[in-house]
């Protein structure tokens, strides 16, 4: 399966995710050995769980919690979570787990403090919210364990080994501000555009 084959199956559902992070998403999700396991946590309609899908090699579990409530956060039915894309562009099953997302930003916070030996772990809404970007710089940034490997646009790219220090993320404030900038124009209707992500 390519990029542009997986990227075809996901760009008409519903969701943010970019092509560029799709892409970022597909590589890491291909990196990963037979016998591993992708996690999402929060999937909305499926975009993202279709990239990671079809780029996962056989054997890859991909597991996708959401409690599915029916907001405008979450979808509340498997006929409008599409992931059946993924079986007919010939990718593995994706189990769907409905269950509550962790409060405010616990999951960069239980990844700060995660023991797994190997890993990646890609986060979206990284120095485009508060929550994320502060449970990232208190919790994850200052780990030895996960290395921070990049961004695009919020999506916040890290990998399990010895850290080279925060300073990278640091140099991601000037981002944040300017995302919090254009979020609170377009909120008082001085500013219209996308809402950063």
């Amino acid at each position: 399966m390519t990029f542009a084959e997986a990227w075809t199956a996901a760009r008409d559902v519903e969701g943010r995710l970019t092509e560029a992070q799709a892409r970022r998403l597909f590589g890491a999700a291909a990196a990963l050995p037979a016998g591993g396991r992708i996690v999402e946590i929060g999937s909305f309609r499926g975009r993202s769980a279709i990239v990671l899908a079809l780029g996962a090699r056989p054997g890859v579990a991909v597991v996708c919690i959401d409690p599915h409530v029916g907001s405008d956060r979450t979808c509340a039915t498997s006929r409008r979570w599409r992931v059946a894309r993924v079986r007919r562009a010939g990718g593995p099953a994706v189990r769907r787990r409905r269950a509550p997302l962790p409060a405010g930003a616990r999951g960069p916070r239980a990844l700060g403090r995660a023991r797994a030996p190997a890993g990646a772990c890609s986060c979206t809404d990284a120095y485009s919210s508060v929550g994320v970007t502060l449970a990232l710089l208190t919790s994850v940034a200052p780990s030895p364990a996960w290395r921070y490997v990049g961004r695009e646009g919020s999506l916040a790219a890290y990998v399990r080994e010895r850290s080279d220090g925060f300073g990278r993320e640091l140099g991601e404030l000037g981002f944040f501000g300017r995302n919090l900038v254009r979020k609170g124009l377009i909120a008082a209707g001085l500013r219209d555009g996308p809402w950063p992500h």
